[in-house]
């Protein structure tokens, strides 16, 4: 196979785990999958983008990869909007559950139990 060959095989199998990813990051946010499986997905396009770094080399700039650096770049927007809505909805929920003087009394508590197993 040839190093342009790879190169775009590369790119494809990134965009089709971002596909996957953010089929599985809606999933989660709609209570579909538990966070473990939302964690494997991340950790699967982690690894597609570890295969595409390893193998960078390869690529070509012709129409065929710009058109499938443009499907990924729009990907990972998808998924960082999604994810900074998702951050947002578990912010908003864990303010419901913990209101923020309970919080900081939470902090602070932590805090003052590292400072004294610092000191033993």
């Amino acid at each position: 196979m040839s190093s342009t060959a790879e190169g775009i095989e590369h790119l494809q199998r990134l965009r089709t785990q971002l596909d996957a990813t953010l089929a599985a990051a809606t999933q989660h946010a709609g209570g579909a999958i538990d966070a473990q499986a939302w964690a494997q997905a991340c950790a699967a396009l982690a690894d597609a983008v570890s295969a595409l770094r390893s193998g960078h080399a390869a690529l070509t700039h012709d129409a065929v990869t710009a058109t499938l650096l443009a499907e990924i770049g729009t990907r990972i927007q998808t998924l960082l909007e999604l994810q900074t809505r998702l951050d947002a909805a578990n912010r908003q929920a864990l303010a419901q559950l913990l209101p923020q003087d309970a919080l900081q009394a939470y902090a602070q508590l932590g805090r003052q139990a590292r400072v004294r197993t610092a000191y033993r």
